[in-house]
C-alpha cells in the first residue's frame, strides 16, 4: 500500500518537473529565435530607429511568450500538487482508521 502511494507521488512529482522543464526549454527557444530575428533585422539595411524598434518589439513579444509558458507550467504543477494533497489526505485518513481499529478498504 505505501509503496503504491510513494510510486504515485514520485510519478506526479516527475510529471510536474517535466512540465516545468519543457516550459523553460520553450521559453529559451523563443528568446533565442527572437535574438536571431533581431540579428537578421540588424544586418538588413534599414533606418536604425526602425531596426531598434523592431528588435525591441520582438524581444518584448518573446519575453511575454516565455513568461506565459512558465506561468502555464506553474499552473499545471500547482494542479498536480493539489492532487497530491488530496492523496495525502486520503492516506492520513486511512492510517487514522487503521490505528483506531476501523476496517478500511483502501483505493488510490
Amino acid at each position: 500500500m505505501s509503496a503504491e502511494i510513494v510510486e504515485k507521488v514520485e510519478a506526479l512529482e516527475g510529471e510536474a518537473e517535466k512540465i516545468i522543464k519543457e516550459a523553460e526549454a520553450q521559453a529559451r527557444k523563443t528568446l533565442l529565435e527572437a535574438r536571431e530575428k533581431a540579428g537578421r533585422i540588424l544586418s538588413a539595411e534599414m533606418p536604425m530607429a526602425e531596426v531598434k524598434a523592431e528588435c525591441e518589439a520582438l524581444i518584448r513579444g518573446a519575453k511575454a511568450d516565455a513568461d506565459n509558458s512558465v506561468k502555464k507550467a506553474g499552473e499545471e504543477a500547482s494542479k498536480i500538487s493539489v492532487g497530491l494533497d488530496k492523496e495525502i489526505d486520503k492516506v492520513a485518513e486511512a492510517v487514522a482508521d487503521i490505528v483506531s481499529g476501523r476496517q478500511v478498504e483502501w483505493q488510490l
